[in-house]
């Protein structure tokens, strides 16, 4: 919670916003671009290194034998990922072709195609999970554990599948987003404004020595993330100009990024 910002479905929405409002300003742009990038690798790393874990009752394996099962989970989330994404979009843009008895079977519409990627990304994300017993879906099979990561199954999809799908198919489903987050948000707050407990506040005093830890390492790799692409955030490649804005706003963009 403390080395990275998973809160991006709420920065989001008040970026463009932003974005809208401050035309000619980049850096909502930049956090809008930076928010989602940060939670894919925090996410990703989450799950490959949640691998390298114990098992709850599970029997002991070797390192050579963890090590090579999570190795194979990370190429084979990759490649399932990437397949049902390319897959989906490759389907969703045909989907109107398909006729039963004389009657077309989808609408075509953005909200039927939002509905039909949400499924596909349910359904890739449960192929990493576990039963109730805690045995996995899809086990790897000579090692404890998935052979798949949930997390990063869904980033991969969703990646494939906007590199997959025609343009304004994909900006259809957006808007489609866009419009459901206004009301989940709603819920989403409610939900956790109803469920906050203060039993957990009486063990700050033992945790906060490593969230003071967590938020240094943050703050230091947002940082380098801003340095090193200081000359990369320009409006055209080589403009001397947008580098010398970049770096005279440089500490205000990252201390952004940070909050």
């Amino acid at each position: 919670a403390v080395l990275a910002g998973l809160g991006d479905g709420l920065v989001i929405p008040k970026m463009l916003e932003l974005g809208t409002e401050f035309s000619s300003n980049a850096l909502p742009r930049m956090v809008f671009t930076f928010a989602p990038l940060e939670v894919s690798v925090a996410l990703t790393t989450f799950g490959i290194l949640r691998g390298l874990s114990d098992v709850r009752d599970a029997a002991p394996a070797s390192v050579v034998a963890t090590v090579a099962a999570n190795v194979l989970n990370l190429v084979l989330t990759i490649a399932v990922g990437s397949a049902i994404g390319v897959t989906s979009g490759w389907l969703l843009a045909r989907r109107t072709l398909i006729v039963v008895r004389g009657r077309q079977l989808f609408t075509g519409t953005a909200l039927e195609a939002f509905v039909l990627m949400l499924a596909v990304a349910l359904a890739a994300f449960c192929m990493g999970m576990n039963s109730h017993d805690q045995i996995p879906f899809i086990p790897i099979g000579f090692a404890p554990g998935s052979a798949f990561s949930s997390e990063l199954m869904v980033i991969v999809t969703g990646a494939a599948f906007a590199a997959t799908v025609e343009m304004n198919v994909l900006h259809g489903i957006e808007q489609v987003l866009g419009g459901v987050w206004v009301v989940g948000q709603l819920v989403l707050f409610s939900m956790l404004g109803s469920k906050t407990l203060f039993a957990p506040f009486t063990q700050l005093p033992s945790v906060l020595p490593l969230m003071l830890a967590g938020l240094a390492c943050r703050a230091i790799g947002t940082l380098a993330s801003v340095a090193a692409t200081l000359s990369a955030r320009t409006c055209q490649p080589g403009c001397a100009e947008c580098v010398r804005a970049n770096r005279r706003a440089f500490y205000a963009d990252a201390a952004f990024c940070f909050v």
